[in-house]
Parts: structure tokens; sequence; C-alpha cells
């Protein structure tokens, strides 16, 4: 008998799809694919809604970063489309050439479980992303982006998920299938990049609407850096207060305060102190914590003022906002990153006028440390640069209690210049400290977990620091 060409090649008649059922399965792909990308854009934009925090920071997307996006979700969005209209393609009743009903029911089913599958995992690791990024990184935005490192990854998922639409079709079609896979990816390709371009939300306005009351969309704000430094715990008793300059400002600019949201004078500050005060009951009016976000290069003429005022008005405890010294992230994600100074206006032991100061003189140790407006200091009248402060409060600094350091603020010089000054400070004494507490309790002073230990470093180094400005209008204000 003599065979026939092309014998060992499948019959595929059983696969014809008619002109009618063609068109109703593009369009239905089509309609699919733009509703699941409406749904993965506008799920997005949500969840940038709800990153929105207490300080009216949100997750922003660059412009490239949207565009890669929306890139992603259209290529899932079509590609699922395109699976859609695979399956309506072939899904005909059963007892249609009965023979081939297996063969039809596989490339149906692997459609089905394609689009079922793929969108439970992807709900899950969206969910376990949320949760992580919401609840486990605070300020997560400025840590982590999955753009542009980690492209390759979205670039894998389309091409499996691609490929495993064609599985079924390759093993049924053979050879024949390369041309229509080509095609495939060409249509594929071609549509996800015109709907890419379909911006559903105008996620600039949206930034807008939400940035608009975030300081640092609006102002001037570059934070001081330290490399000592303590972290805000609870937040209930925390106000923040806001010294920036206009956006765009030339240096050494007018500062601004900003307190709630609302641009206030000084006096204006003191009188929502006041206000704000009696929300709480008094004895909580002494536990509040200020948080002043100072912008490095307003003058400490104009902070004086302002620490003043506060002085005034009843506050107790200010804590500068700060950034570590080598900091690898936003300052945004520093949001409890402090220096802390507590203010007080009784006089105590730990807290001797300009009087006692005078009177003291002759039995203690005086140091006295005057700012320039340069980073160094006339430390004793005699100069030294910051960066061996450090070194020479550690020598002068004597082995006992009877000390005292008389640190002269400088009016024009910046913050910056005057945190530095107080941080040095206190990692001095902090590594005197050390010395002893190694000698006694074998660990350094910040290892120390009981009061009673800590109490006995402190009587050896107390914290004698006091702060006069230009040697008139004295008033001494102990550190931390």
């Amino acid at each position: 008998m003599t065979l026939k060409s092309r014998f060992l090649q499948p019959q595929l008649k059983f696969l014809e799809i008619s002109r009618f059922r063609l068109v109703v399965g593009i369009i239905l792909g089509i309609l699919y694919a733009f509703v699941f990308y409406s749904f993965l854009y506008v799920s997005r934009e949500a969840f940038r809604v709800l990153s929105v925090n207490e300080h009216h920071d949100m997750l922003v997307l660059s412009d490239a970063e949207v565009s890669f996006y929306n890139l992603f979700f259209a290529y899932i969005a079509v590609i699922l489309g395109q699976s859609m209209c695979f399956g309506f393609w072939f899904d005909k009743p059963a007892r249609f050439k009965e023979q081939y009903y297996r063969r039809r029911l596989s490339i149906v089913n692997d459609q089905r479980v394609l689009n079922w599958f793929f969108l439970d995992w992807f709900a899950k690791v969206a969910v376990a992303f949320a949760i992580m990024f919401v609840v486990n990184l605070r300020g997560g935005q400025f840590v982590f982006s999955f753009y542009p490192e980690y492209r390759y990854i979205f670039a894998g998922i389309i091409i499996v998920l691609f490929m495993q639409t064609w599985i079924t079709l390759r093993w049924t079609y053979l050879r024949k299938s390369w041309k229509w896979l080509v095609l495939s990816i060409a249509i594929v390709s071609t549509f996800s990049l015109g709907l890419s371009k379909i911006n559903l939300v105008d996620y600039q306005a949206l930034n807008h609407h939400f940035l608009q009351k975030n300081i640092q969309y609006n102002y001037t704000l570059n934070l001081s850096k330290s490399d000592s430094y303590d972290r805000l715990g609870s937040r209930t008793l925390l106000e923040n207060i806001y010294v920036v300059t206009a956006k765009n400002s030339h240096l050494h600019a007018d500062p601004i305060i900003v307190m709630d949201n609302q641009e206030l004078t000084i006096n204006g500050l003191g009188k929502k102190i006041e206000a704000l005060q009696l929300l709480y009951e008094e004895h909580s009016r002494k536990m509040i914590t200020y948080q002043l976000h100072i912008h490095r290069e307003i003058e400490m003429g104009f902070i004086n003022q302002l620490k003043k005022e506060l002085e005034r008005n009843g506050v107790f405890r200010i804590a500068y906002a700060v950034v570590p010294t080598n900091h690898e992230f936003d300052q945004r994600y520093y949001t409890d990153y402090v220096v802390w100074q507590p203010l007080f206006r009784t006089i105590t032991d730990q807290n001797l006028s300009a009087d006692h100061l005078k009177s003291l003189d002759a039995e203690t140790t005086m140091i006295e440390i005057k700012q320039l407006v340069l980073d160094c200091c006339l430390v004793n009248d005699s100069l030294v640069e910051n960066e061996r402060l450090g070194e020479v409060l550690v020598n002068l600094i004597p082995n006992n209690k009877d000390y005292l350091i008389k640190l002269y603020i400088n009016e024009q010089a910046e913050f910056s210049s005057y945190l530095d000054v107080i941080t040095i400070y206190q990692k001095a004494i902090n590594q005197k400290r050390d010395i002893i507490s190694i000698s006694q309790f074998s660990k350094k002073f910040d290892d120390l977990t009981t009061v009673e230990e800590k109490k006995t470093i402190y009587k050896k180094y107390p914290n004698r620091l006091f702060e006069l400005i230009s040697g008139v209008d004295e008033r001494a204000l102990p550190q931390y």
C-alpha cells in the first residue's frame, strides 16, 4: 500500500477555528487584558496611597519606574488575555469529533490552570510584600526598590508566563507552531507597549495631593549629620517642630518655623505650644518631647531665640533630628534618630546658674570652648580643629567630677557646626565613662543594664556642659 505524503504529521482540522469564533476570542482577550491592566494599575496607586505616613511621606515612583511597572503590568495582562483567547478558541462541546476531545481539553485546561495558578501566586506575593513593606519596614520605600536592580526578575516572569501558554500548543502543532509563536511575540509586545502608555490615574497629581503637606517637598530641610545619636522610643508624647528655609533658597536664607503644617513666628510658636499643652494633663506636659528638625545651615542666633522661647513656655525635653554621618538611605528614613537635649528653668545641683559658675572658678577645673564660624574652636584660648576636639577634651577632663565645661556659642555659626561640638563632647565624656565602667563592671557604659551601675559612673563623670551666648546673656543648659 502506498503511504500518503506527511502521514506521520497529526491531522489538525479538528483545531480549525471559525472566523466568528476567531473575532470573538480576540475581542474577549483584548477586553480581559485592558480590565486586568486597569486592576493592576489601580492596585499599585492604592498601595502608594496606603503608604502615606504621619510625616505625609509616601511611596513616590519616578517616571522611569512608572513606565517600567506599566510595561510589566501590560505584558502580564496581555499574556493572560491571550491565554483566555486560546481557551475560548479551543473550548468546544465534547460531542464535536469526540476522538480529539482529550487533545482540545488539554489545551483548554492548560490555559485555565495558567490563569488561576498565576493569579493565586501573584496575589499571595503581593500581599506578603505589602505586609512586609507596611508593617516591618518603616520607611521601606527608602530602603528597597525592585527597579532598577531587580529588573531581570520581572523579565523572567514575563518570559516564563508567555512560554507557559504555548506548552500544549507547541506539542500539538510541532514545527508549524514556530511561525505562530513568533507572530504571537510580536503581537503581544506591540499591544503591551501601547497599553503601557495608558495612565489611568494621574500619578503626578496624586503625588502633589498627598505631598503638599510634606515638609521636605515644600521646603529645604537638610538635617545635620552625627555619629553619636539615640533612637526615639514611644511616639505618643512627641511633637515635631521644623526650622526650614524656602525651597531653592540662597545660603543663609530667612528661617521658617513650621508646626502642624502652619508657618509660625517665634512668638506664634510660643502661643502654639501654650495652647497645645492645655490638651495634656499637667503631669504629662513635662514628658512631651519636642523633636526639632533643623536645616543644617540655620544660624545659631535664630536657634538660640527659638530655644529661649521653648524654655519660656515650659518645654523640658527637646531632641535634635539627625542622620548618621555615613547614612546609606534617604534622610527621610531616619525619622527617629535624635540627639537629646533637656531644657530646665529651675536651678538644681545638676543645673548651675552663671552666678554659681563664677563662685566655682577658683576650685573647679574649668574648660572653656569658644565656637568659631569655621570648623574649629578656641579651647582655653588654644585653636583646635573640630577633628581634634574630642581628643583634647579627653585629655582635659580630669578623673573626678570637679570640672565644668563652658561652651560659648557663636551666633553666626551654622547649626550643624554647633551640633558637631555637642556630639564631640558627648563622645569624649562617654569615652571617659567607658574606661571606668570597664574597670568596675567589665563592660562599656552604654552596655550597663541597671540604674545603680549607671548612677555609679554618672557620679564619676556627670554632664557638666554649659552653654553661654557669646559671653553675654548667660544661661546654663545641662546636656542630655
